[in-house]
């Protein structure tokens, strides 16, 4: 099974007046930036969309482009979260990583397809 992450920089660093100072009685307001893994990126524009109905101030922008880009892309200060699909390496471990999901990958065959050799047999 595959993982998938939201590669986070602390809460803090996001350009959210009033949530970045603890005062959740004002308005947020601001952009979040959010980069990454192409199949991260429908459920998390989805995510944005609902915020964004509670907190019309607040502009959250989903770029695809690869968990790689997402890795990269925090590091480099570019996003304020990043998403990956994928485990961080032992160079990126410098981040810190939230599993949201899992998936399963299978094949799947028509029964009618002449393909020889398979089994429901696990190893």
């Amino acid at each position: 099974m595959k993982r998938a992450f939201l590669l986070c920089m602390t809460l803090a660093a996001a350009p959210l007046s009033g949530f970045a100072q603890g005062t959740a009685s004002a308005p947020l307001s601001g952009k979040l930036l959010i980069t990454g893994s192409s199949s991260m990126a429908p459920m998390v524009e989805e995510l944005g969309k609902r915020f964004r109905t509670r907190h019309p101030g607040v502009v959250i922008a989903v770029e695809r482009g690869g968990s790689g880009r997402g890795v990269a892309d925090v590091l480099e200060g570019k996003a304020d979260i990043g998403m990956a699909s994928r485990e961080l390496t032992p160079k990126e471990q410098a981040l810190f990583a939230i599993p949201i999901a899992r998936d399963g990958i299978e094949f799947v065959v028509h029964k009618d397809n002449p393909l020889g050799g398979l089994t429901r047999a696990r190893r």
